[in-house]
């Protein structure tokens, strides 16, 4: 499984996560998931809280998990 799909799959239930938390789930640094992240971003495929510790999957895209 690519890197970029794992970290949709921890996203696909909607709700809130700390960056750090995917970044240990993943076995990786926060830089690199935020990295990923950020490009997700782009495409309106995930939001950051106001904050920006925290990303879920945009409503629209997680439609395409339902």
């Amino acid at each position: 499984m690519l890197f970029f799909d794992r970290v949709i799959e921890l996203l696909s239930d909607g709700q809130w996560h700390f960056i750090s938390s995917l970044a240990t789930t993943l076995n990786q640094s926060s830089e690199v998931v935020e990295e990923v992240l950020g490009f997700c971003a782009e495409f309106g495929i995930v939001a950051f809280s106001g904050s920006i510790d925290q990303v879920r999957v945009e409503d629209g895209f997680r439609k395409l998990f339902e």
